[in-house]
């Protein structure tokens, strides 16, 4: 039932177990990925606080204004979030990172 699971994660390291990190380029896969999703995950919470902030808002011009900045920041963390995986894609051109597995390198605690 999970052999198609196990054979997609064949590289990975089992639960509880520890990830070998023995070149650099591991561990700028790893924190890359971490500050990727924080930066992204960060902009969508941002993108629904001000959300909430533009309908509590009721009319105040002030408020209104505030919220519309506040969604135009989380948009443009977002937009940069994902931009990072083109950063994340020449910095291990640079470094000469030639594994694939690198791209999706997950921390392991």
């Amino acid at each position: 039932m999970f052999n198609e699971l196990k054979t997609a994660l064949g590289g990975m390291a089992p639960a509880g177990g520890t990830l070998a990190i023995t070149k650099i380029g591991d561990l700028l896969g790893i924190a890359l990925n971490v500050l990727l999703g924080s930066a992204v995950g960060i902009g969508s919470l941002g993108v629904v606080l001000s959300g909430i902030k533009y309908v509590m808002s009721k009319g105040d011009p002030k408020a209104k204004a505030e919220a519309q900045h506040a969604l135009t920041y989380s948009i443009v963390a977002i937009v940069l979030g994902l931009g990072a995986f083109a950063v994340k894609a020449i910095i291990f051109g640079l470094l000469g990172v030639t594994s694939t597995d690198l791209t999706n390198e997950l921390p392991s605690f």
